[in-house]
Formats: C-alpha cells, structure tokens, sequence
C-alpha cells in the first residue's frame, strides 16, 4: 500500500502522516492501523474497550524498545486510532484504564457518532462518502453533478 494513497484520503489521516514525518517504522504502523487491524479495531470498540489494547502485541513484534517505550509513539498510535475510528463514523466516548498492558495504560472509548445512525443523505456521512474518494472521481462526481444542474 502505497503511502501516498492513504496520506490523501483525508484531513485526519493527513494529520497522521505528517505527525509520522519520515519514519518508515510508524508510516507502516499506521497503514496496518488503517487496513491490517480495521475490523479489530472497530470490533474492540463495539465491546466497548479501547482500540488501543488491540495494537500492543503487534507494536512490541515490530517496534524497536526505545521507540515503543516514548510517550510521542503512544500518542502517535492513538491519533491513528482516532482517525480510523472517525473514518468508520466512531466518536470518542471517554477514557478508559488499561490495566496488564505493557503498553497502553489509557486508552479512548469509541461509540457509533450520531451521524452514521441517521439517513444517508446527512452532511457528515455526505463528508466521509467524499473524503474517501480519489481525486479522479472527485471529478467524475463534479462533471456528473453539472450535468444534473442543467
């Protein structure tokens, strides 16, 4: 998967990239988020436990020790969550103590945003709906929407 895919699919995930600069290591780490560890990830939240505790076994197999063990890793780590979570339409729900983790000791709770529960047709899923799409159907969908203008 290439970077520059993902980097361009939305302002959070742009967020994401340029929090990761140019390390490879946390790069790839947010890529896996995105699309290894989704269907985890979200499943974690519909139990109502924080995404967070999903990803720590995966980060201790391909994180060195003194990059898993920074605080700035740990918050990278949660921005992605977030991000993922907001993409698949999850609002933050609170914090949660993690407790056996080595490590996580917080991690945020996610529940369904109130706009993936009403109709299709609201501005939010609107928003994600586009945010998805590449810049090449961001202009099939324009020329399309002139035509139906006229």
């Amino acid at each position: 998967m290439a970077s520059d895919m993902v980097e361009g699919d939305n302002q959070k995930w742009r967020r994401v990239f340029r929090s990761a600069g140019a390390d490879s290591d946390l790069r790839t780490l947010a890529e896996d988020i995105r699309f290894k560890h989704r269907e985890r990830l979200i499943s974690l939240a519909l139990q109502d436990m924080a995404p967070v505790e999903g990803l720590s076994a995966t980060m201790r197999e391909s994180l060195s020790a003194e990059i898993l063990t920074k605080k700035s890793t740990r918050q990278f780590v949660g921005l992605a969550v977030g991000a993922l979570m907001a993409e698949q339409g999850f609002e933050p729900a609170g914090i949660k103590r993690i407790k056996g983790d080595a490590v996580f000791s917080s991690g945020t709770l996610f529940r369904r945003g109130q706009s993936s529960a009403t109709a299709s047709g609201s501005p939010q899923f609107l928003e994600r709906l586009v945010s998805v799409l590449t810049t090449e159907e961001k202009d099939l969908l324009r020329a399309i929407l002139s035509r139906q203008k006229d």
